[in-house]
């Protein structure tokens, strides 16, 4: 008598929730941040930019960013983002705007706020949910296909620790 083989569909979806689950137990937690990046700005006017950008972050408080020229290091903007407002300084143009926090949302077409904005900066994936579509696997990582309401959500981690590789 041969013994009836497992469903490899039951398999399927037992690899995708350990996955997701793994993924979501290796979130990165703070309680505060720091990061300089250095990165190329193309403005409206079509000049081209080096520019040094500081991010400082406290935890569901707020968020502080210095933008910098990186060859004078002359700081252009100032912005300021906390629950419930956004504000802006922009030396260069010597402009001040405080905006809603809604402004994230017009700006990035997305639903924005202080939260997603941080899990975003620090690496953490944002808009995930269960409704994973398709999963693969390659040498040591592991992909997960997110189909979300705002976006498709490709995650790509390591197999042995879940930190995400790509997102």
């Amino acid at each position: 008598m041969v013994k009836p083989t497992s469903d490899p569909h039951q398999d399927s979806i037992k690899f995708i929730k350990d996955n997701y689950y793994q993924l979501l137990a290796n979130r990165i937690e703070f309680e505060t941040f720091f990061a300089k990046i250095k990165t190329d700005y193309e403005g409206s006017d079509g000049k081209k930019y080096d520019v040094n950008v500081f991010i400082r972050m406290r935890k569901d408080s707020l968020i502080w960013i210095s933008v910098n020229d990186a060859l004078l290091g002359i700081e252009g903007m100032r912005v300021l983002i906390d629950k419930d407002s956004v504000r802006i300084l922009n030396k260069l143009d010597k402009e001040y705007q405080v905006r809603s926090l809604e402004y994230l949302t017009e700006v990035a077409a997305l639903p924005l706020d202080l939260r997603t904005l941080q899990e975003l900066i620090v690496g953490n994936p944002v808009f995930l949910d269960t409704n994973i579509v398709s999963y693969s696997t390659a040498g040591n990582n592991i992909s997960l296909l997110n189909e979300g309401h705002w976006f498709r959500h490709l995650i790509s981690m390591n197999n042995n620790d879940h930190l995400v590789l790509h997102s």
